[in-house]
């Protein structure tokens, strides 16, 4: 087979390769884009995973090595982004019928635009985050130091409130009922009810 071992491809456009019987072991693909190309699939282990309803049904999933992967329902790899120098955390379902959001536990938050398979950074934070939702006008992350992490989409600002001294590691919103109250779960065995209007606990659920 050909071998790439350790070359730089980052930034190419490469479309319909077969990379099957190409070795691209420690090769630099940052930036590059990945279209209709057939792999191996041997990657890390996956660490989101998301429904992709756009003009056609797709998959994608975030890796351990940083990129964000999407097939086709038959298994045809459409695209390969790196996206962030860790694990994904969170993939957001679609917005727009063309938007994502996505995160990392190295602190980033980005964006992915499904229709050009782009991502973009939108922040990074000092902090693991571990879980990702959408509410009107703002993206909140919840990070593994106990804090939310609000990202304005206006301004691109980026709020840090203190919630828990226990690890955060997911989050949940109620899209469509209007509601400004969110919901975490982490180390603490307990279920956060969070008013982000008032930016206080409003409930909670203790296990046992």
């Amino acid at each position: 087979g050909v071998s790439l071992h350790g070359v730089d491809l980052s930034g190419l456009p490469l479309e319909s390769v077969d990379f099957r019987d190409i070795d691209i072991r420690n090769a630099d693909c940052s930036q590059s884009e990945f279209r209709s190309c057939v792999f191996g699939d041997n990657f890390g282990p996956v660490t989101a995973v998301a429904r992709i309803d756009t003009a056609q049904e797709l998959l994608a999933a975030g890796t351990f090595e940083g990129f964000i992967r999407l097939w086709s329902p038959e298994g045809e790899l459409h695209s390969a982004m790196k996206s962030a120098g860790d694990w994904i955390s969170a993939i957001t379902p679609v917005t727009d019928n063309t938007i994502s959001y996505f995160s990392s536990v190295d602190g980033t938050i980005g964006r992915i635009s499904w229709a050009s398979m782009s991502t973009e950074i939108l922040a990074h934070v000092d902090a693991q985050i571990r879980g990702l939702t959408i509410l009107p006008h703002q993206l909140i992350a919840a990070c593994a130091d106990g804090t939310i992490r609000l990202l304005n989409f206006g301004t691109g600002a980026v709020q840090t409130v203190k919630v828990t001294d226990f690890r955060l590691k997911v989050v949940r919103s109620f899209p469509g009922q209007g509601s400004h109250t969110i919901l975490l779960g982490g180390d603490s065995g307990e279920l956060l009810f969070f008013d982000v209007s008032s930016l206080s606990i409003s409930g909670r659920l203790i296990n046992g």
